[in-house]
């Protein structure tokens, strides 16, 4: 269970918070799922050329299934918009209905980088967030270019703010 103190609220907060990143993410973090999307139109189309009698109308459908998939998720990672500033991570997800969720930066406990090797090819990675927030314990950033050096801005930003705060966290132990 995690307790935290409260906080004096007579020190200053910042007045224009320095915004690290402000954008979508890359599709680029889209790709395995792309490849196998395509990977699995190009079988069924395949499967066409070795059975014959497999009417053309089943040929069809699971490679138009598949492009549907793949633009879904092309547009839900276009509406993805994500701003990370010197308080607060903000997340605003969704193609019509739109979630927006805000994290703020003392409540981070870690903050881990990660980076496939095809990520690191197309100089992406994932950010993730470890924090005492109940309602989003994890909270991911993924296709985030640069993400060594915005992780380790914003471990110290978030340690500065908790001390700045005075938050102090006690881990008595998992239920």
């Amino acid at each position: 269970m995690n307790t935290m103190q409260h906080a004096d609220w007579s020190k200053p907060i910042d007045a224009e918070p320095e915004i690290y990143f402000s954008g979508s993410p890359s599709q680029w973090s889209n790709a395995p799922y792309f490849a196998s999307c395509l990977l699995a139109a190009g079988a069924s189309m395949s499967v066409r050329l070795f059975v014959p009698s497999i009417a053309w109308v089943a040929f069809l459908i699971v490679p138009l299934a598949c492009l549907a998939m793949i633009g879904v998720r092309y547009l839900a990672t276009a509406c993805a918009h994500f701003t990370v500033d010197s308080s607060r991570v903000t997340i605003d997800l969704g193609i019509l209905n739109k979630t927006q969720v805000s994290l703020e930066l003392f409540r981070v406990q870690d903050v881990q980088s990660r980076r496939d090797w095809w990520m690191r090819l197309v100089g992406i990675g994932d950010i993730v967030f470890s924090t005492s927030d109940t309602s989003y314990p994890h909270v991911t950033l993924f296709g985030m270019p640069n993400v060594d050096a915005l992780r380790t801005k914003l471990n110290r930003r978030a340690i500065d703010l908790r001390n700045l705060y005075g938050y102090r966290e006690i881990n008595m132990g998992r239920v």
